[in-house]
């Protein structure tokens, strides 16, 4: 019963921004782009968060207990490449689409370009249809198998009742989806720290880890044993932060910052959440290993 008031509870809060964020989109520019109206925080917050999900507590950890601390490349990657982000895109996007009075990245590409046929606009819009339902779909996975571990219910009706997420973001728009994002960024903070501080109180010990570990014959080791092997994972890594140069769903939040010169304090509170948050998820990984020492 707690875990379905939980839920609820949840589920409630992500109405009710819905709803605020509805009552203050009076034009299509607060649907589109808030009115360019997000504080450093929520802009900081909401463009992390909105790349790492069900991926921070489910997927990530999970390679971590699976393949070893080597997995924790990933990390330094997105850090390494987010912060790129931060620096390169972030405050060109701003300001550029201020000039064109663009709301979406299919409109400033076409306004930079000077592109009169309409096809770099339709063509980006067409990307971003293709990319994002593959996206999209993953998330709606996740939330199904969720509800299906926790629940019981079939992965079919998890689905359905994860899909009340698309209410809000036909309610509220840009500015629910962000003051959204702002508050699960925010929860998971808390919780991916808490997560690994409980599951190590009961475990006891980091030589639970290490002989855990040992037994199954999992690394622990960050470092990769042989040259060939270490460019292997930097492409890896490499590979999973290059992609945050073209997400839309963190491109948008730099567009929509009220002053472009608190950027720099948005970067800082970006990056100090994501490092903490993907510190805590090899955390989570680690202590898996001792938690569910008999698995495997």
């Amino acid at each position: 019963m707690e875990i379905v008031s939980a839920f609820g509870v949840y589920f409630a809060i992500l109405g009710v921004i819905g709803f605020f964020a509805y009552k203050r989109s009076r034009q299509s520019t607060d649907f589109a782009l808030g009115s360019r109206s997000l504080s450093y925080w929520v802009t900081a917050l909401a463009a992390h968060a909105s790349d790492m999900s069900g991926w921070l507590f489910m997927a990530f950890p999970a390679a971590i207990y699976a393949h070893g601390l080597i997995e924790a490349w990933t990390a330094v990657g997105l850090v390494f490449f987010m912060f790129l982000n931060w620096k390169l895109m972030a405050p060109r996007l701003r300001i550029l689409t201020e000039k064109y009075n663009s709301t979406t990245l299919s409109s400033f590409l076409e306004s930079h370009f000077n592109d009169t046929s309409g096809a770099i606009r339709i063509v980006s819009a067409l990307f971003c249809l293709l990319f994002f339902t593959f996206y999209i779909s993953a998330n709606f996975v996740v939330l199904g198998h969720l509800f299906e571990s926790i629940f019981n219910i079939s992965y079919t009706t998890g689905i359905l009742i994860g899909s009340f997420v698309v209410f809000y973001i036909l309610l509220g728009g840009y500015l629910s989806i962000a003051w959204v994002d702002f508050f699960q960024g925010s929860f998971l903070l808390f919780m991916i720290v808490l997560v690994p501080l409980v599951g190590f109180l009961h475990i006891g010990s980091i030589s639970a880890i290490t002989q855990s570990a040992a037994a199954k014959n999992i690394s622990l080791t960050f470092m990769p044993d042989t040259m060939h092997h270490f460019f292997e994972i930097l492409l890896l890594a490499f590979g999973w932060g290059l992609g945050y140069f073209g997400q839309p769903q963190i491109l948008t939040k730099f567009m929509g910052i009220q002053d472009v010169n608190k950027l720099a304090k948005a970067q800082r509170i970006g990056l100090a959440w994501q490092t903490i948050t993907l510190i805590a998820a090899i955390c989570v990984g680690l202590i898996g290993i001792a938690f569910f020492a008999t698995d495997g």
